[in-house]
């Protein structure tokens, strides 16, 4: 896997600036309209735009990539649960120190 730097673009979720992605699985190169991505900051599942901007992946989105490529899927979900639990985590440690 291999990370490439992409113009700054926000998620939408939580306006973290993201400027990188790491594609899994497909050609080699930068994201493509229609990959999807899971924001590092707060978990919440991207998809690239045709402008290459980031916007939530929708319900229809994420219930056809489970149909047509499981294996992947359970990737994104594995990496959604790893950024969930260090935010849990990282809230953890903020309330213990308060």
């Amino acid at each position: 896997m291999e990370t490439y730097r992409h113009n700054l673009t926000s998620c939408p979720q939580c306006r973290h600036e993201l400027d990188a992605a790491t594609k899994v699985t497909g050609n080699a190169g930068g994201p493509d309209p229609g990959d999807l991505t899971v924001c590092l900051n707060c978990g919440t599942i991207l998809q690239f735009t045709p402008a290459l901007a980031l916007e939530r992946a929708s319900r229809e989105t994420l219930s056809d990539f489970l149909q047509k490529e499981p294996n992947n899927f359970i990737m994104l979900m594995r990496a959604k649960k790893g950024i969930d639990y260090i935010n849990r985590q990282r809230a953890r440690m903020r309330h213990t120190w308060n």
